[in-house]
């Protein structure tokens, strides 16, 4: 009997500690739930905190964030490094305090080229998270480097994570010398936290840019017309009378589109917003509101003001200049001084009275325009200019022996000033004469007639000075350039240029040690006559300078 009894006290001793290690085991689980429900907690509390409270700058978010992925992951160490993809390059952003405590930075710039980032290089090269609970052991350095830059204290253990948007590495982010080993909870609430807070500041940012590019435009950072409307609804109240709006049309971007290209012209409207805010006051609404247009709104400011205001932009404006066009517009201004007066109307009469200044000043602009073509060109070379006036007294000889009435004379003299008008746009090389040009260089030089006649269509009324500039390179056999035009299918000027041209340029422009005389130039032309030249007009002209 006594031995049952010891038999079954054994069993009832067994079933009692089975009990209890299973109410040990159930505890620690349930302990070790509640830490991860805490971890969990803390983590979207801190991304809830990230997100919600105002930081200065994004550094001062970022510094909070990693310091706060300190507490995360019982880590006394923590830092993070911004990744540059395209240049392969990190940049240190934020570091904890403990770091800086023992370690001496040896590198200024805290900006670190990817293969010599020790640990940092591997997750990028890998685009996955490495843990490494023995750095002595375990980290063989790549020179000198565990994942810290150079002169940083030494890590026991160490937790790198990359933070990945849109498939591309944005940033590192490190953690070290955890008390305990790192694990994958650790890994997953580091990746969990950093990938919400970056997919949200992304997301945010985003939000922004698009909230901004609605109300400005993406190219001058100006307002667009559709801010300008509501600030207009906005500040239309008696309170703000007198309002005062200025009309401005920029002169001179279709040219510089057409001559140079659009990036140039949009380089000219760059300068003109510039001066526009440099010009006017913190409290006035500056808005691009088309291509060429732009407006301001001035509240609280009488016609007086307004007029200081236009003269202002009018004294800052010639100061900036795109290649060798000086910025210039047409501004015109009204002012609404009755609560009752319709808005439009005084938007109306300020676009009125810019149109009226553009029309009057139409010519002045265009030939400052081709004031500026010359003197561009007087300045990039001075044989070049010497030439266009040689060109242009010899066309003037010619003209007189035709017996032209006197005003084609002069139109025949201006042609053949700025026949060469298109050279321009060429770069600075084409007018070296040491510079060998090649086939490609000799293609663009080529263009140069047909630059010169879009030139002369949009500064100058004239259509014989475009046509004669355009074709001053054909040839009487059909065999020159842009269109191939022969016989008296060449306009006469252009005829008369290219002798004038031909002969300037042999007897001026040839070798200094080798110069052609006058009598072998007049014996080429005398040979080329009905080839290359009009032979009637090659007769003449021999005659002349003979």
């Amino acid at each position: 009997m006594n031995g049952v009894r010891i038999i079954i006290l054994i069993f009832i001793i067994f079933v009692l500690l089975i009990h209890v290690l299973i109410y040990k085991r159930r505890n620690n689980i349930l302990i070790e739930n509640k830490k991860r429900y805490e971890k969990e907690v803390l983590r979207l509390q801190i991304l809830t905190n990230v997100l919600t409270r105002k930081f200065i700058s994004k550094q001062e978010q970022l510094d909070y964030l990693l310091h706060q992925a300190l507490k995360l992951t019982q880590s006394q160490y923590g830092y993070i490094y911004l990744y540059d993809e395209e240049r392969r390059e990190f940049c240190l952003n934020s570091w904890t305090s403990s770091i800086i405590k023992d370690c001496i930075l040896m590198e200024e710039s805290m900006k670190y080229e990817l293969d010599k980032t020790g640990v940092c290089e591997e997750v990028v090269r890998q685009k996955k998270p490495i843990v490494i609970n023995d750095v002595h052991k375990e980290c063989v350095q790549k020179k000198g480097c565990s994942g810290c830059p150079k002169g940083y204290g030494s890590l026991n253990k160490l937790m790198t994570i990359p933070v990945i948007i849109d498939d591309e590495i944005v940033a590192i982010v490190g953690v070290g010398n955890k008390s305990r080993d790192y694990n994958d909870e650790d890994i997953y609430h580091l990746t969990a936290l950093m990938s919400g807070v970056w997919h949200a500041v992304e997301r945010r940012k985003t939000l922004e840019n698009i909230e901004y590019l609605s109300f400005h435009d993406s190219l001058t950072d100006l307002y667009n017309r559709r801010f300008f409307d509501e600030e207009v609804k906005r500040l239309d109240r008696e309170r703000n009378l007198p309002i005062s709006i200025i009309m401005g049309d920029v002169n001179g971007l279709k040219f510089t589109n057409d001559i140079f290209g659009h990036s140039y012209g949009d380089l000219l409207l760059k300068k003109i917003a510039e001066v526009l805010k440099e010009v006017c006051r913190a409290d006035d609404i500056i808005a691009r509101i088309g291509g060429d247009e732009f407006m301001i709104l001035l509240p609280r400011t009488n016609y007086c003001e307004a007029k200081k205001i236009i003269s202002r932009i009018k004294n800052e404006l010639p100061m900036k200049k795109v290649r060798f066009i000086k910025c210039d517009m047409s501004l015109g201004a009204y002012t609404k001084v009755d609560k009752n007066q319709s808005f439009k109307e005084v938007i109306d009469k300020a676009e009125e009275k810019m149109y009226f200044e553009k029309s009057i000043r139409k010519k002045e602009v265009q030939e400052q325009l081709v004031s500026f073509i010359i003197n561009e060109l007087h300045k990039i070379s001075e044989t070049e200019y010497n030439h266009y006036l040689r060109v242009s007294q010899l066309c003037k000889k010619l003209g007189r022996v035709l017996f032209l009435p006197e005003d084609e004379i002069q139109n025949l003299k201006t042609a053949g000033y700025i026949h060469d008008i298109g050279k321009v746009a060429l770069d600075q090389k084409y007018f070296d004469k040491e510079y060998k040009l090649c086939h490609q260089e000799i293609k663009e030089m080529k263009k140069h007639p047909l630059l010169g006649y879009r030139i002369l269509n949009l500064v100058h009324a004239n259509n014989k000075l475009a046509e004669a500039v355009l074709h001053h390179h054909e040839l009487w056999d059909g065999s020159g350039y842009p269109q191939g035009l022969k016989g008296e299918e060449i306009p006469l000027y252009s005829r008369i240029i290219s002798l004038a041209e031909c002969y300037d340029r042999y007897t001026n422009e040839n070798d200094e040690n080798n110069p052609i005389e006058k009598k072998e130039v007049l014996s080429h032309i005398k040979e080329f006559a009905g080839q290359k030249y009009d032979p009637k007009l090659a007769e003449l002209f021999i005659k002349i300078i003979e």
